[in-house]
This record gives structure tokens, sequence and C-alpha cells, in this order.
């Protein structure tokens, strides 16, 4: 049984969080305290702490010979991406000369987009995770690849399977640009967020909080990213929430959260992650099995929120 393991890596995880967002940033908890929980968990597993036997009686299905090509790469060697990661994000949150660098040089926004000072784009190029994530892998590959002859064909397969995905997630974009702008109407309609949860509030707004990370789950269950379910549905949860006198950031928060349960039943997540690990044509199965625990995972949220609420 792996259940005592999990449980006790699942709190281990919380605790990194929880001292990551008091003691340096919440910007810092989705980099920090996972970093910090796999290495916790690697040493878990060599000390075989809370682990049955038979997760070791398991006989291996790998090779010798790829074990040992892997072997020659040295533990830091393999860790240095994300080390490098790590180190950028630190510094370009932390350190106020960088940082203002960084946001006034290629500064990429656009502003009054479409004649409306209300729609704006902000893109500070240098500064943007995805620059900083495209370098560090451009460092990790320089320490780790010794020969691009190897890394080409992997490279050119995966920006080919990007493709649909990227297409729809400019989509899916732009459709929430005019979800959450559309009170720009020449007829003073209240926006789309505000209408749905005016409707919404007005008959669950007493249970809305058990309700709400399944909204979030459901917009990463769709779109297959937290980012784009939070921007899709954040503004309603939050309107939600003002109606119906709960706290903003706890609806928020139970948005969040859902959302990123709900990337383990996101199709292209299934997808993405079978042809990685060799289980193509088993999306179906892997779906069926991870749809409960989100559920119980999603309720569970619900219910510690509505505890909350109890003495909020």
């Amino acid at each position: 049984m792996l259940i005592p393991w999990s449980l006790f890596i699942g709190l281990v995880y919380s605790l990194f969080a929880l001292l990551v967002s008091f003691m340096v940033s919440y910007e810092f908890v989705a980099i920090l305290a996972p970093f910090a929980t796999i290495i916790v968990a690697i040493v878990s597993i060599k000390l075989k702490l809370l682990l049955p036997k038979s997760v070791f009686e398991t006989p291996w299905t790998i090779s010798k010979k790829k074990i040992k090509d892997d072997a020659s790469m040295s533990l830091l060697t393999a860790w240095s991406p994300y080390i490098v990661v790590i180190l950028m994000l630190l510094a370009t949150r932390t350190i106020a000369p960088l940082k203002r660098f960084l946001t006034e040089t290629l500064n990429l926004s656009w502003t009054t987009i479409l004649g409306f000072k209300q729609i704006n784009s902000d893109w500070e190029f240098l500064y943007s995770p995805g620059t900083l994530l495209t370098i560090a892998v451009i460092i990790g590959l320089l320490i780790q690849v010794k020969s691009l002859k190897s890394f080409l064909p992997t490279a050119k397969k995966v920006v080919f399977s990007m493709k649909s995905t990227a297409l729809a997630l400019i989509v899916t974009l732009i459709m929430v640009q005019i979800f959450t702008n559309s009170e720009l109407n020449t007829t003073n309609l209240p926006s789309m967020p505000m209408y749905i949860a005016k409707v919404i509030s007005k008959y669950l707004s007493s249970i809305w909080i058990i309700i709400a990370p399944f909204l979030g789950q459901l917009g990463s269950f769709v779109t297959g990213s937290t980012t784009v379910s939070t921007l899709t549905f954040g503004q309603i949860q939050a309107d939600i929430a003002s109606k119906a006198g709960v706290g903003q950031d706890l609806v928020l928060a139970a948005q969040l959260i859902g959302a990123a349960a709900g990337n383990m039943i996101c199709v292209h997540n299934i997808v993405s992650v079978s042809s990685v690990v060799g289980l193509s044509g088993q999306e179906g199965n892997i779906l069926r099995k991870t749809v409960a625990p989100a559920l119980i995972y999603g309720l569970l949220v619900g219910i510690v929120g509505f505890i909350f609420t109890l003495f909020i």
C-alpha cells in the first residue's frame, strides 16, 4: 500500500508550500515547494521510508545497458535546468535593479487595444517566466548534451506536436478576452461573468464555496491549463463571492486549487504524458482511473473551504 507514503509526501509539500509563501513569496510556491518535495521523495525512496517491500521486489524492465547510459550523467547535471530556473526566478524577482532592467527593457506590452483603455496586454519580454524558462532550457542543454545530433530529432518532434495545442490555446485566450471584456458594448449590458455570477449567486450562494473548486476543475479539463481556467472563471468566482458575502480570497483559492487538480483529468495532458511514458492508446483507461480522485479532491477542497467560512 502506497497510501502512507503518499500522505507523507502530501504533508511535506503542504508544509513547504506554507513555508515558502510566508518566508519567501507566494510567487515561488509553485517552483520551490515541488523542488523541495521531490528531494524529500527521492530520499524517502532511498531509505525505503513508509514504502512496502513489494515496491522494491518488482523486477526491473529496463536493460542494464540503458541503466549504465543513464548513470553516466551526474545528479547535479541532471538537475541543472531546474536549479537554473529557480536561481533565475529568485534573482529576477528579488533583486530590484535587475527586476527594473528586465521590466523596462524590451517591453512589448500593448495598451488601449481596439481603442479601449480598459483592454491592455502586458508582455515584459525579458521578465516573462516563459523567456526565463527558455533560457534555462538552453543552459541546461549546453550542460547536459555533448552533441546536438541526439537532441534535434526530439526537439523537432516536440515542436510539431505543439501545433494543435498552441492553436487551441490562442483561440481559448481570445475567447477569454472577449468573455472578460464583454461589458464594453453599446447597449450597456453587464459583462458575461457578472451576469452569470448574478444568476448563480441567486440560487447557489450558500453552498458556492463547495462548488468553486469543481468550476476550476472544469476549466482545466477543457483548456488543459490552470492559468487559462483561472483567467476564464476567476472573475465569475470573485463576483459570486462578493454577492454571496464569502471572502474572495477563499473562493479564488478554491478555484485555483481545483484548477490545478483538474489537470489530472485534462485530455491534453493525459495524451501528452501517455506518449512520453509509452502508454499510447491507454488514455481512456487513465482518464477513468483519474476522474474519481479528481472529484474526491475537489469535494475535500470544498468541504475545507466551507469549514473556513464558519470561522472567518
